[in-house]
């Protein structure tokens, strides 16, 4: 009888333990969910940011800029960079938590087509001579690799608005 008990008490026992295992393995996969939403909203909350941080004179400067970088004032062509580089290091954070999974293909196809659209402009193309000394090996390699692989006759950021276009013409005609 004795005997029973404890065997009975060592089922229970292991019983425990496997559900406290498992309970923990449920916290833990959990914690892990919520990681990848945060890190995906922060960076989400830094891709709204870039689009939100230029006032429309400010978006004149750096549809020129993108235009032709070497013909804009100085003050737009430093406006541009600057904005350039910020989705430069959002896109460098996006395809390094692409590869660990904290982002859906689509979402990754989105911020790595801005890039891929910024960079095959003029204006993004002369920066990005430079550029590739100041951002990380990883994503200089892969972005090099994929506009190797871009159709040339693929939209440029320029073309991702209707309205940037007939902009460009007018800010042209105006000088």
């Amino acid at each position: 009888m004795l005997e029973n008990t404890y065997y009975i008490g060592q089922t229970v026992a292991v019983g425990a333990i496997l559900i406290s295992l498992v309970a923990i393995w449920m916290q833990m996969k959990q914690a892990a969910r919520m990681e990848k939403a945060a890190a995906q909203r922060e960076v989400l909350d830094r891709v709204s940011d870039w689009t939100n941080s230029l006032d429309p004179a400010q978006t004149d400067q750096f549809l020129m800029s993108l235009s032709d970088l070497d013909s804009v004032s100085f003050k737009a062509a430093v406006l541009t960079e600057n904005h350039l580089y910020r989705w430069a290091f959002v896109t460098e954070s996006a395809l390094n938590m692409h590869k660990e999974g904290y982002f859906s293909d689509g979402t990754w196809a989105g911020i790595e087509g801005v890039m891929l659209g910024l960079l095959r402009t003029p204006g993004g193309a002369r920066w990005w001579q430079s550029a590739q000394d100041v951002l990380g090996f990883e994503v200089v390699d892969f972005l090099n690799d994929r506009l190797k692989n871009v159709d040339p006759e693929s939209p440029t950021y320029l073309d991702f608005s209707p309205r940037w276009r007939t902009r460009l013409a007018e800010l042209n005609s105006d000088t």
